[in-house]
């Protein structure tokens, strides 16, 4: 595993945990659930940024490449 992919990861957890926090704090609230879609967007756009930023060319490419071929169920 890369290291784009570690920090693409370590994004992923911050934001799972940021996610489990508001859901604690506010519930099923229309604020709370507001606020999780809200942590998700972000959380979700700053992984591809730092994926992005950190990958190389040819490990973007391979990526893209292995979404084509093995999409999600």
């Amino acid at each position: 595993m890369s290291r784009a992919q570690l920090a693409r990861f370590a994004v992923f957890l911050v934001g799972a945990s940021a996610f489990v926090a508001v859901f604690l704090r506010w519930g099923w609230s229309v604020t709370g659930v507001a606020l999780m879609i809200g942590v998700w967007v972000v959380f979700s756009i700053l992984a591809a940024w730092v994926f992005r930023r950190l990958a190389s060319a040819d490990e973007r490419r391979a990526d893209l490449e292995d979404r084509v071929r093995n999409p999600p169920p």
